[in-house]
């Protein structure tokens, strides 16, 4: 099969995706984790990083689970790739988003208004507030959103209804992305068996078109 690329969100490293990793792994996927510095690094330095990630496992096209943040550096590296044009892009393959505020996160905006949520949040604060309209084209695209409202996004602002404590569903709606949502929190979103068989129904050449 081929091999999956996880990509990390804010504040936490490859580790936090680890037991999904181990789920896919299960499924027959060989995983690849990326890390990135979330507070240091913009959105297209980080999507930079994971471009030269991904092209290192070449020849074979890689799939992309993301969470969070790390759905927008994915969303970034495959539009930027559409838009430049370079000659190693990264080929089509599935794409899939766990909790990926592409609409812009609220939560993080409301951080962002205080003094020392600016310095918790570093680059991440540009980074959260960007907006993606479209799945990239040519990728089986899919967005997995929380409704559990369990989480510490609610102090920062309020969010609508359904949300998964940090993120809102309606911050996560792509056009051309195929939505699926489950019972679990943010952070929960990584440790839910039914996200994980989810993820691997996804990434199957087989499963139905939306």
């Amino acid at each position: 099969m081929s091999p999956v690329v996880l990509v990390h969100g804010f504040l936490v490293g490859p580790w936090s995706m680890r037991w999904l990793g181990r789920r896919l792994e299960k499924a027959g996927f060989a995983t690849h984790s990326f890390g990135f510095s979330s507070r240091q690094l913009s959105l297209r330095q980080a999507a930079d990083q994971l471009a030269i990630f991904c092209q290192r496992i070449h020849p074979s096209p890689c799939h992309l689970v993301c969470h969070s943040l790390g759905g927008l550096v994915a969303l970034e590296m495959l539009h930027a790739q559409s838009r430049d044009e370079p000659p190693d892009s990264v080929s089509a393959a599935s794409l899939v988003l766990l909790g990926t505020p592409v609409k812009g996160a609220q939560a993080a905006q409301g951080l962002g208004r205080t003094a020392w949520g600016q310095r918790l949040l570093g680059e991440a604060k540009s980074s959260l507030n960007h907006s993606f309209d479209h799945a990239p084209q040519g990728w089986s695209t899919t967005v997995i959103a929380g409704t559990r409202s369990v989480g510490l996004g609610r102090l920062f602002s309020p969010l609508p209804l359904p949300n998964d404590g940090t993120v809102a569903l309606s911050e996560t709606t792509l056009m051309g992305a195929r939505s699926i949502q489950v019972h679990a929190s943010h952070s929960g979103l990584l440790m839910s068996s039914e996200v994980a068989k989810h993820t691997v129904s996804s990434l199957q050449p087989s499963r139905p078109k939306p």
